[in-house]
């Protein structure tokens, strides 16, 4: 796990690299390296910072040269089967044990056809001299991120967006994403917030060369879903062993490995494939702020799990925030998430990271992804069995869920669902707060979110013949489940931790995908895949229970702050400049005067994005 960034380009910005690099450092504390190429004609530069995970000697250190000198790597990431793929490379000499070298090796051996044999999380940049040509690739889920700047004549990447910056691009607000964000509360890849700042997608690659005297960027895929449906029965036996290889390779490190222990199903099956490896880590936030929201979490069952599985279980405590705490949290998270992308599970995220660093961990494992690759949401149930849900949903008046506070929430998630007429709108309506006609009149600007509507279905374009089900797991991979990879990758490496999702692989996501949709989940229970895995290891009363969250409580925190202060903090940030403040204020005052709607989310995703936007205007 490191930070990488570079250059390429007819303008010689050789010295921005330095500083580039230097907005990384935090990733990478063990060691550091740049490449400038010696071209008058065309400027290369390559930077990393290095976090040592596989050979901590000082000849992994990148960037990597080929043994020819002809090829150079920057890489951020570990490949789980780099010893296995070294048996491809008989003919090669090794100077390190590291997966870089095995990766660079492959490169120059067998060139592109070799993206498709990696098994890992990566983010790289390849320089070959001789053909004159950049390669940037992303590992087939886009766990780790990659961000580019293109024109005619520069193309800057880098690990995170702040590098990006610091090549003297221009911070700008792209619209389209911002009506993206206030319908999901994230952005769908490739959009980042940033106007002429895109990610790399993932499965991707883009291969860079000069053409007629310009930069020329030719895009493919190395991994896709499926691109026909292929239902099957699921086997057990081979849903254990593709599980049980992930998360043993898994553990290949140099370093020590922990466990982000939620009690929740999918880190459950990690621990009990790690039992005599790693020690699990678990959080607990606020009971009384969980109770007042009408929600729970997951760690009554952490103890229990633990206790018969008889592991040790390290607790870190989720400090209870004053309203000021939060707000100065919120206003941090907006530059650290560097994205669009509501997600308060960062700050929890980032404690676990710092205890697990202070308890001597510099590898955690983590289930997330889970649920995307297992069929886990309540959501996912909807999409599958919307025709029962309908029934149910035309028989219960709306009226009735509106004066259950600590549901209401929810429930307007399903009007907006049912009021929806294509498949992308409808499903991006349950992961989202605002409405179309919501975001319309808060923009100003009702007409423009018909260009959403269509990104959003771009994303299905060749899989419309796919189930529901399916065509939401697929629009995960670009949607939720990438700003989840970005909150996990961003929280964990601000204190030099690596975070592997053993549940979140191309292979078991393939195997998921080719089963029938009942295989994968009921109208009564979701995961039905990892739950029976669990059976072998742990009671039934701590398997089927009911699905909770990671999310802290929020309710409190909004309910603190007051109408008059978030209306404040809201003007004081100049959002009004976006959205029409009266729309803000109305939905304000709906909250604050306990007799309408229970709006927090709502209003927290509107003062995440005013702290984001004073971020690139200031």
């Amino acid at each position: 796990m490191c930070g990488i960034t570079g250059f390429i380009s007819f303008n010689n910005l050789n010295e921005f690299l330095r500083p580039a690099l230097d907005c990384l450092s935090h990733r990478g504390p063990d060691a550091e390296g740049m490449y400038i190429n010696d071209d008058e004609k065309l400027f290369i530069g390559l930077g990393h910072r290095r976090l040592s995970i596989i050979d901590l000697s000082e000849g992994a250190n990148q960037p990597m040269h080929s043994n020819s000198g002809a090829e150079i790597i920057v890489f951020n990431g570990e490949i789980y089967n780099f010893e296995e793929l070294r048996g491809k490379l008989p003919n090669s000499s090794f100077n390190t044990r590291s997966d870089t070298e095995v990766l660079l090796n492959l490169y120059t051996t067998y060139g592109l056809e070799m993206l498709g044999w990696l098994e890992g999380m990566f983010a790289f940049a390849i320089y070959d001299k001789a053909k004159g040509q950049v390669l940037l690739a992303r590992d087939a889920l886009g766990i780790k991120p990659l961000y580019y700047h293109a024109s005619e004549d520069t193309i800057v990447f880098a690990s995170e967006i702040k590098s990006i910056f610091a090549y003297g691009i221009k911070r700008e607000l792209d619209q389209d994403a911002l009506k993206q964000f206030m319908l999901s509360g994230f952005v769908y890849e490739p959009l980042t917030g940033y106007k002429n700042v895109r990610k790399v997608g993932y499965g991707s690659y883009s291969m860079i060369s000069v053409h007629k005297e310009k930069l020329k960027i030719e895009t493919g895929r190395h991994w896709a879903p499926q691109t026909k449906d292929c239902n099957g029965k699921a086997s057990q036996i081979e849903i254990e062993k593709l599980i049980d290889q992930s998360v043993n390779s898994h553990l290949v490190s140099d370093v020590p490995v922990g466990l982000f222990f939620s009690g929740g199903i999918d880190s459950s099956v990690i621990l009990t494939q790690t039992l005599q490896n790693i020690t699990p880590i678990t959080i607990n936030y606020d009971q009384e702020a969980l109770i007042q929201a009408g929600t729970t979490n997951d760690e009554f069952y952490a103890n229990k799990i633990a206790e018969h599985l008889e592991v040790p279980l390290t607790h870190a405590e989720f400090p209870n925030e004053s309203s000021e705490d939060f707000l100065n949290n919120v206003e941090t998270l907006s530059g650290k998430a560097e994205e669009l992308m509501l997600d308060y599970t960062f700050i929890a995220s980032e404690k676990l990271s710092e205890i697990s660093k202070n308890a001597g961990y510099t590898v955690m494992l983590s289930g997330m992804g889970g649920d995307e690759c297992f069929g886990g949401y309540d959501r996912y149930k909807l999409v599958a069995y919307e025709s029962r849900y309908k029934i149910l949903y035309n028989f219960i008046p709306f009226s009735i869920f509106k004066k259950v506070k600590s549901f209401s929430k929810k429930a307007e998630r399903l009007r907006n669902y049912f009021a929806n007429k294509d498949f992308a709108s409808k499903y991006n309506s349950l992961v989202g707060y605002f409405s179309l006609k919501e975001v319309g009149q808060l923009t100003r600007d009702s007409m423009g979110t018909d260009s959403v509507a269509k990104g959003l279905n771009s994303l299905l374009l060749g899989y419309e013949h796919f189930s529901p089900l399916k065509k939401a797991m697929l629009m995960d991979l670009s949607g939720f489940l990438a700003h989840n990879f970005s909150v996990a990758d961003k929280s964990s490496m601000l204190h030099q931790i690596e975070m592997r999702v053993p549940l979140a692989t191309s292979k078991l996501f393939d195997y998921v995908w080719s089963l029938d949709d009942s295989e994968i989940m009921s109208v009564n229970e979701a995961k039905i895949l990892l739950k029976r895995y669990l059976e072998k290891y742990l009671p039934s009363k701590l398997i089927y229970r009911k699905k909770t969250g990671f999310n802290p409580p929020l309710d409190k925190k909004i309910d603190q702050l007051g109408y008059k202060k978030f209306i404040d903090l809201i003007n004081r940030n100049k959002l009004g400049d976006l959205l029409d403040m009266s729309i803000i204020e109305t939905m304000a005052g709906e909250h604050y005067n306990k007799k309408s709607k229970n709006n927090t989310y709502k209003l927290y995703q509107l003062l995440y994005l005013s702290f984001w936007y004073k971020n690139i205007t200031s």
